[in-house]
Parts: C-alpha cells; sequence; structure tokens
C-alpha cells in the first residue's frame, strides 16, 4: 500500500566515529624485487608492440641496441570507505485494521539504535525500515474522519451548469430560429454531476473513506560504497596507463576505520594514505563509516635506453605482463609515407 509523505525527510547526524588503535594487524607481504629483464626479453616485448601498429616498421626494433636497462617500481595506492547513511521522515497510511506497532510496546529507540543489517560491506543497497514503537492512529486531516470528502466537480451541489444551453434551458434548432428546451438538462439549465452521479461527496482517497490514518516514522539506510586511488612513480610514463594496471599486492588492511600507512619505503605512498584518508573522512563526514579498506600494489617499470643507426632515446617497458610505451618510435613509417596518411581508412 502506498503511503504519502507528511513532513519534510530529515538527515540523522551520524554517531561520532570510533577510530581503533593501531594494532599492526594487517597483511604485509614483502615487497618484492621487480623481475630481472634482459635484453631478450626487451626485444620481444618491442616486437610483439610494434607487430601490433600496422605502419610501424620492425626494422628498428630488430636492430636497435639495448644500451641499459634500469629497474624501477610503481606503487598503487587504493582506497575504499563504505557508509552508511540514515534519513527519516513521518509517513501516513490508510487505517485498515492492521497491526500497530505503538509505544504501548515500548519506547521507540533512537535512529541509530535501530538495527539494520547491511548487505555485502562492499556493495551498494538501500533500505526502508518502519522505526520500532512509533507508529499510532490519528484521524483523517482530509475528511475529518467522515471518510468523505466535497467534489471537487460541482463543490458538493450535486449539479453543474448545463454545458449544452449554456445554463439557460432552451436551444436551438437547426432549421428555424424558435428556442426548444434542452434535451440534456430537461429545460432546468443544470445537470447531475458526472463525477459524484448527485450525491456531492466522493470517497476520500487519502484514508480510503476509512476515516483513519496510521502515521509513523519510515527511516531510510542507505550504503555507499567510495573508491580513490594514487599511482605513485617517478617516471615520465603517463599515469593513465599505469591505472590500467592491477600489479600484485604488496599491502591490504581491512578494518572500521584504518589507520594511514605509515611505514612504506617510499614516502610519497605514506603521504598519499594520509591524503586520501583525510579527504575521505572531510568529504564524508555526515555518513557513518562502516568500514575502510586500503591496498598498496606493485607495478615494475623498467627504463630502456637504446641506439638505433643515429638515433639514441629510451622507452618503458612496465607491469609483469612487459607492456610497452614507446611514444618515440623511431620507425613509425614502414611504407614511405606518412603515419598519419596509413591510419586513414
Amino acid at each position: 500500500m502506498s503511503t504519502l509523505h507528511c513532513k519534510p525527510v530529515t538527515s540523522i547526524d551520524p554517531p561520532p566515529p570510533l577510530l581503533a588503535a593501531e594494532d599492526g594487524s594487517f597483511s604485509h607481504r614483502p615487497i618484492e624485487d621487480v623481475p630481472h629483464m634482459t635484453d631478450t626479453i626487451v626485444r620481444d616485448a618491442v616486437l610483439a608492440h610494434v607487430s601490433s601498429n600496422i605502419c610501424w616498421g620492425l626494422t628498428a626494433a630488430r636492430e636497435m641496441t639495448i644500451l641499459d636497462i634500469i629497474p624501477s617500481s610503481a606503487f598503487k595506492y587504493e582506497l575504499e570507505t563504505c557508509t552508511e547513511r540514515r534519513t527519516a521522515i513521518w509517513e501516513f497510511e490508510p487505517y485498515t485494521g492492521q497491526l500497530i506497532d505503538t509505544s504501548n510496546f515500548g519506547a521507540s529507540p533512537k535512529p541509530w539504535d535501530v538495527l539494520v543489517v547491511p548487505p555485502n560491506p562492499y556493495q551498494n543497497g538501500q533500505v526502508t525500515v518502519e522505526v520500532p514503537h512509533s507508529a499510532r492512529i490519528i484521524n483523517c486531516h482530509d475528511c475529518s474522519t467522515l471518510g468523505r470528502r466535497k467534489c471537487w466537480s460541482c463543490f458538493g451541489n450535486g449539479e453543474i451548469a448545463c454545458t449544452t444551453c449554456n445554463e439557460s434551458g432552451l436551444t436551438l434548432t437547426n432549421s428555424s430560429s424558435v428556442s426548444n428546451s434542452c434535451l440534456q438538462c430537461n429545460g432546468v439549465g443544470r445537470r447531475r454531476c458526472v463525477v459524484c452521479l448527485g450525491p456531492g461527496q466522493l470517497p476520500c482517497k487519502t484514508c480510503l473513506a476509512r476515516g483513519k490514518l496510521k502515521i509513523c516514522l519510515k527511516m531510510t539506510v542507505s550504503w555507499k560504497i567510495y573508491g580513490s586511488e594514487r599511482v605513485v612513480e617517478h617516471t615520465s610514463m603517463p599515469p593513465i596507463l599505469l591505472n590500467a594496471i592491477q600489479g600484485r599486492l604488496a599491502f591490504q588492511e581491512e578494518k572500521a576505520a584504518v589507520w594511514p600507512i605509515n611505514f612504506f619505503p617510499d614516502e610519497a605512498v605514506n603521504h598519499a594514505s594520509r591524503e586520501l584518508l583525510d579527504q575521505h573522512r572531510l568529504r564524508y563526514s555526515a555518513e557513518k563509516i562502516m568500514l575502510q579498506r586500503h591496498a598498496v600494489r606493485l607495478v615494475p617499470i623498467y627504463q630502456i635506453a637504446y641506439l638505433w643507426r643515429e638515433h639514441r632515446d629510451y622507452f618503458y617497458i612496465y607491469g609483469y605482463d612487459n607492456l610497452v610505451y614507446f611514444p618515440g618510435y623511431p620507425q613509425r613509417s614502414c611504407c614511405g609515407i606518412s603515419e598519419y596518411l596509413c591510419n586513414i581508412s
């Protein structure tokens, strides 16, 4: 049965956050060394990358001299915050004899004391529940307990003006100017209301003609997941490429509220942890933080210096699948015309 709001929705402030003491109970894997990269692996990765670009020549990939391989690592700090938000509103519905959970059964609990079991912690969701012992029966405010309301069409008169004769009771015939009695209203000028059919009243829709309403406090509980991530790396690699790489897990922790990381060898990771956690606590202060999870993932990066003919430059191999970032590949056209023209379909 549908319900109607009778007061504006009220947002309920969350209780003060409880931040647990640091106890070191997290999954901390030793930061492994990046896999060893050889000239053969580099050349195979470049050949596979160049082969996927239709107008890139393979000669440079085959003939280039690998001058140096400099290993490094990128770190991805990931933070997820699960929050709960509660809003309340007084709603009423027709009272048709249903069971009413009134204050006779006990005092209503405070909004945050109402037990609502969330779905999967890392999943958005929403439920609406009735606050226990908040219901009561009241008189219908639209019909004053009568169960009927004045007809909106005839305003309670039971009759409306006849539109055929304009309330004159007479109509003109088509062949002459002789006036005849209006057949629609029998010459009276008014006719029975077509909405209420005469009584001048209609059943009250608010209470379904019962005259009574059930009113109770309805609380909407919604859960949301907010995620942020920060890539920490010290090369000229575009961060968007590293965002698409999952990497290998080096650290993970899950608690009702986590503390910033402060032990990582790269201080930029520790700083990213502090900054993102502060952002989440400020941005979602109107919601109760139910659970937080953060992790650090490792993405290996290799800067490759090479020489081909007179061209000396460098490129990158990254990730555990040996992906290649080679924006300055020296042989970008294998057919003697520009790469732009080759790519026109």
